[in-house]
């Protein structure tokens, strides 16, 4: 499952392992969903495992101050941020 953290209202949150691709704040493995990023995620991790981050990933994320995007995420999609 997601680890996630929330301090003084600032969420923490790290996507899950296995984790292949996110749309419209969805994590997914395949065709599977895995889970949904919190819309008040303040600061993201993604896992190697994440190869495309989809249109739209992060909207509505409008505290999203931080995300660290691995080597392995080949495509971004319009509008993720």
């Amino acid at each position: 499952m997601s680890n996630s953290a929330s301090s003084d209202s600032q969420i923490i949150f790290n996507v899950p392992e296995g984790t292949v691709r996110i749309e419209k704040r969805r994590c997914y493995s395949g065709d599977e969903l895995v889970t949904t990023i919190p819309i008040r995620v303040a600061v993201l991790t993604l896992p190697d495992s994440v190869t495309e981050i989809g249109d739209k990933a992060f909207e509505d994320c409008s505290l999203l101050t931080s995300v660290n995007i691995p080597g392995s995420v080949r495509k971004i999609g319009n509008g993720a941020f």
